[in-house]
């Protein structure tokens, strides 16, 4: 009696999911569709995330099937769903193979712009071809890195997690590591973007501070102050790192910080911050606004030794 009992509770479920979320439905029935056929094909299949379409490639990590069935970074999505709207432009920087700048071009739409950036060779083909894929979205794809100064970097490609490439610190270096150019992003906007930028989402594994600082020039002259989505873990930075980085950005209004996980109650990452992603936010916005109601799939700064590169800080 096991059996049908709970073949009939599932049963209930997914009829009480039909018709009370019936766009939840179709997306979690196509996901288990996306998986079935790579699990026959073994090859990549393209499914749509609301309006966009894009590839799964299930072999080339276990985080892609996350992706697939929406539990990847779900705090980080339902962040850009709080704050992106049609037309607006969001930047990507360490986009990966292109997840999150997807469900950021269903977001922000045809009339929005999403600009993303990742220098690993490897992932950076599956962002070609997000772009190549929807050519009605104005998704703009770079290889390069970003940071304080323009130039070359040493990034080193995980051979494990595809998460954790990064830029090697100036007294390390890998045999698995490349050269990659390297771009500040203030020149990069004054080059390509004239419209105010709504958000930014940085996840570069400790090398966010040049990132940021990257970005003065555009601070300097606009009063545009993005919100910013940024992974943070502390044992990356010496105390005095921690400590410039927030002055960095409280010199440009940003006071509030919020867990991504936790917009009711703001955090200070010099005090008791372990890792994971946070939530800048300037004066102007005075509060964060309320989450948007969707449906899933619709869419040196003192740099210590990275010892996340080494893979000794726990995320």
């Amino acid at each position: 009696m096991i059996l049908p009992t709970r073949l009939g509770a599932r049963i209930k479920r997914v009829a009480h999911l039909l018709g009370s979320q019936p766009t939840t439905f179709l997306d979690r029935l196509s996901a288990h569709m996306t998986w079935w056929r790579w699990l026959i094909l073994k090859r990549p299949v393209r499914r749509r995330l609301g309006d966009v379409l894009f590839e799964f490639d299930f072999s080339l990590s276990r985080y892609v099937k996350n992706m697939n069935f929406g539990w990847y970074q779900e705090e980080v999505v339902e962040a850009l769903r709080r704050f992106l709207k049609p037309g607006d432009v969001f930047l990507d920087v360490g986009a990966n193979i292109g997840y999150l700048s997807a469900l950021a071009a269903g977001l922000v739409g045809p009339g929005g712009q999403v600009h993303c950036f990742e220098p690993a060779p490897p992932y950076f083909k599956w962002l070609q071809r997000l772009v190549q894929m929807n050519p009605r979205y104005p998704i703009a794809a770079h290889s390069f890195a970003l940071g304080e100064h323009e130039g070359r970097a040493r990034l080193m490609l995980h051979q494990e997690n595809m998460l954790l490439n990064a830029i090697c610190p100036d007294n390390h270096d890998s045999e698995t590591a490349i050269d990659v150019p390297i771009r500040r992003l203030d020149a990069y906007l004054e080059e390509h973007i004239s419209k105010p930028i709504a958000l930014i989402k940085i996840d570069v594994e400790g090398f966010e501070f040049p990132v940021l600082k990257g970005l003065h020039r555009y601070f300097d002259t606009t009063p545009s102050r993005p919100v910013i989505i940024c992974e943070i873990f502390s044992c990356v930075y010496t105390p005095d790192g921690l400590e410039e980085l927030v002055a960095f950005l409280r010199k440009y209004g940003y006071t509030q910080a919020y867990d991504v996980k936790d917009f009711e109650h703001p955090v200070d990452i010099r005090r008791g911050w372990r890792g994971g992603d946070v939530v800048f936010i300037a004066d102007a916005l005075e509060k964060p606004p309320s989450p948007v109601s969707a449906e899933h799939g619709s869419a040196s700064a003192s740099l210590a030794l990275n010892r996340r590169v080494e893979g000794d800080c726990n995320s």
